[in-house]
This record gives structure tokens, C-alpha cells and sequence, in this order.
């Protein structure tokens, strides 16, 4: 094969399928192996990558190999020996040589095609079930060109609008559009001032609970670089924004104590002291706060408030009476008589 297509196909240039290579380590050199050695694992960073280069390729491929002592094995040296025609790293002047290649052609071509022709069809029917899958494609390829030929229609008058219909589709145009006019119609510009050739501006978007944008331009080399500077609501009560951030900040302190502590003993016992104190030292400030009835605990946690003047009450014997008086009499089995109990609670007696 190999032979034959340098001679029909010369200004091809041939990859073998790396799927079906990867294949065969497992089955050559042990599953067991494979699955417990984290070989394949240092195996793949080199022979997937679409960035490295064939001396790093051969370099992190001679370590793994030299790593678990597999320089002898008859499948590691013929693939090495063929790796100019399979590893990655040996196509990189080649445009989508990663992504496209005849094996995913292969595959797509397959799987397309099998949801309209099935096994046993005889040859009429292939054809016509060959046929409709063609002229699916056809009209899937004709609402496609239709919908690139059309334009979109700019909402805002920007030169940055305009652009982005040249350079993009119209999926991802609408996207981008989206996120211009809301840049444009719901930011609020707080200050912009110049300072040391970097022009530096803050947007308030109202929408997205006030959070605060910096956004700086650098007036010679025109990079531009952003960050969030608030992402708390202006809207929030200040006291509870101040114990959020002084909880915070505790934190902090504690995780860098903890840190430069590094590991040792005595620093991590005298932190461990300088704790017990300061809860032993919270404690005894609150315990007034501890001493409040439960009730009211309860009663702050589910927002009620005890009514001074009651105003409903349980019915009194007169209205019990008078509901009684709607209900019917019924026949008792042990008096035989049309009243209010019943054999149960029949007072009399035989």
C-alpha cells in the first residue's frame, strides 16, 4: 500500500492511522501493564502532542523507553523505526494534518451512510437508499450556502460591528453581536484618564450585580488587558460587606500562618495555643448572648414576633353547642333510640 500510493498519489503524503497503532501496545507489551505502568500515560504526551517537535518527540520517547527497559521489544523498535509516518510531531508543516485524514473520512462516511442503507438490502434497494442519502447531503449543503450568502443586519453603527461579519460566521457573529450591544447600551463608564501612555478606563455593568471592570490600553503597543476590580454588588448592606471581607481576611491570615509554619512543631503548637486563647477569649465575651431564652432564638430564626393582644381564641362551650346542633341524630343499636351517641357510648344499660 505504502508502495502504491508513492506512485498513483506522489503529492500525497501518507500517515499511517495512530488509533490502530496505540491499539497494539496493550496487546503486545501486556494489558497489565499498560493499565498499572504509567507508561502509555508518558507514551501519550509525546506521540499526541500537536505542538512538539520530533527532537522533543524522540527525546521524551527514548526516556519512557529507557524508563521501564523496553529497548529490546520487536513492536518499539519497528514503530520508532516508522514514526515519520504515524507521530504527530513529523506533520507540523502540514495544514490540519491532526484533524482531518482518511481513517476520520472513513468513519464519518460510514456512519453517515449506515443510517440509510442496512445489511441484506439487496442491490436496487442500495441504490435508492444511496440515492437519498446524496441528495441529503446536497440539500443540507444548499441550506448551508444559503445561509452564509446571506448578510447579517448590524444593530449598532461600529466599525468593530462590521469587522466581525467579515471575519466570522453568522452563528458566531450573532454571539458576538450580542455581547457588543450590551457592551454599548448597559455599561457605565465611572472615570477614564491617561497616565504614563496607558489609558485606563472602569465600566459598571448594572446587570450583572455592579460588578466593576479595569480595563487598560496601552497607547504604543495597543494591547489591551482587563480584570475585575469589584464582583460585590453596590447594592449590599455595608456591614454585612464588611464581615465578609474581615472573614476573609482571618482566613487569609490563618492559611499564611499555617504556611509559614512550614512543617515545623513548635511554630504549629504555638499557633495551636494562640487559638485556644482566642477562643477561650470569644467565648467569655458572648456568653451574655448565650444566656437569651430559646424561644426567642427560634422566634428571630423564623422571623415571628409574639402578639401582645390575642384575638383568637378556641370556641367556649356555647358555640360548641351551637355546632352541635347541626348534627344529625342517628339510631343507636342498644336503645334504639334517634340521638347523638352510639352503641359504644351508650349509657344504657340492659
Amino acid at each position: 500500500m505504502k508502495i502504491a500510493i508513492e506512485e498513483c498519489f506522489p503529492g500525497v503524503k501518507h500517515r499511517l492511522c495512530m488509533w490502530h497503532i496505540m491499539k497494539k501496545f496493550p496487546a503486545k507489551l501486556g494489558t497489565l501493564f499498560c493499565v498499572e505502568s504509567p507508561f502509555m500515560d508518558k507514551l501519550n504526551n509525546f506521540v499526541w502532542s500537536h505542538h512538539s517537535s520530533t527532537d522533543e518527540f524522540e527525546v521524551g520517547w527514548n526516556d519512557a523507553i529507557s524508563e521501564f527497559e523496553l529497548s529490546d521489544n520487536t513492536l518499539i523498535k519497528e514503530m520508532f523505526a516508522l514514526r515519520s509516518y504515524w507521530v504527530l510531531a513529523f506533520f507540523n508543516d502540514e495544514s490540519m494534518v491532526g484533524l482531518i485524514g482518511t481513517t476520520s473520512r472513513f468513519e464519518s462516511s460510514n456512519f453517515y451512510f449506515n443510517h440509510f442503507v442496512q445489511k441484506g438490502d439487496t442491490l436496487s434497494e442500495f441504490y435508492l437508499c444511496f440515492h437519498s442519502a446524496l441528495e441529503k447531503q446536497r440539500n443540507n449543503n444548499g441550506l448551508l450556502n444559503h445561509k452564509d450568502d446571506l448578510m447579517p443586519i448590524p444593530k449598532n453603527k461600529k466599525k468593530i460591528e462590521k469587522d466581525v461579519v467579515e471575519l466570522y460566521t453568522k452563528t458566531m457573529f450573532y454571539k458576538i453581536q450580542e455581547q457588543i450591544t450590551e457592551s454599548c447600551g448597559d455599561m457605565v463608564m465611572e472615570d477614564m484618564y491617561v497616565a504614563n501612555e496607558v489609558k485606563l478606563l472602569k465600566l459598571r455593568d448594572p446587570f450583572l450585580k455592579n460588578k466593576t471592570f479595569e480595563v487598560k490600553l496601552n497607547l504604543t503597543t495597543h494591547d489591551i488587558d482587563y480584570r475585575v476590580i469589584c464582583t460585590q454588588g453596590l447594592d449590599l448592606n455595608p456591614e454585612e460587606d464588611a464581615k465578609r471581607t474581615k472573614t476573609r481576611d482571618c482566613w487569609f491570615e490563618f492559611q499564611g500562618c499555617i504556611s509559614d509554619a512550614s512543617g515545623d512543631i513548635e511554630h504549629i503548637d504555638f499557633i495551636h495555643k494562640s487559638l485556644a486563647v482566642m477562643r477561650n477569649h470569644i467565648k467569655d465575651s458572648s456568653k451574655l448572648g448565650d444566656t437569651a431564652p430559646k424561644h426567642n432564638s427560634i422566634l428571630v430564626f423564623t422571623g415571628l414576633q409574639v402578639v401582645e393582644e390575642v384575638t383568637i381564641l378556641p370556641p367556649n362551650q356555647t358555640e360548641k353547642s351551637l355546632g352541635g346542633n347541626k348534627r344529625q341524630k342517628r339510631k343507636c343499636r342498644k336503645c334504639n333510640e334517634f340521638a347523638f351517641h352510639d352503641s359504644r357510648n351508650c349509657t344504657w344499660k340492659s
